[in-house]
């Protein structure tokens, strides 16, 4: 019977370790506010917020050219910031296709497209 508790205990205890680990997932939301800006708020599935993560701009396409750039994955970044005190952040759209990436660090990065600058928005 003893073991039998013991068993349940630490399965109990595996499981309740392993929702503590996947409780951090990254979380980012993109919104365009067709005015040549987009919106970003980032932050955790566990509800902390995304205050101070980094935040690469990115053409979403390899870079070939010859100047020595900032590259993220061999790709060009066009700029790099962070978020505001509430996980936050509006900047405005490049030009092109591009990718917004939330870096919190290894195992906590996002990578999503970001939406066109269209005609007649500001650029």
């Amino acid at each position: 019977m003893k073991r039998v508790f013991i068993g349940l205990a630490a399965l109990m205890l595996g499981l309740f370790l392993s929702s503590q680990v996947n409780a951090h997932t990254p979380l980012l939301s993109v919104e365009d506010n067709e005015d040549g800006t987009i919106w970003l708020e980032g932050g955790f599935s566990d509800g902390s917020s995304g205050a101070g993560v980094k935040i690469l701009i990115v053409e979403d396409k390899p870079y070939k050219g010859s100047k020595k750039v900032d590259l993220y994955k061999g790709k060009k970044v066009l700029k790099k910031t962070k978020m505001d005190k509430n996980g936050e952040l509006t900047i405005d759209k490049p030009k092109g296709h591009y990718l917004i990436i939330f870096d919190a660090g290894p195992g906590h990065v996002v990578e999503k497209k970001g939406p066109l600058l269209k005609a007649g928005e500001k650029e």
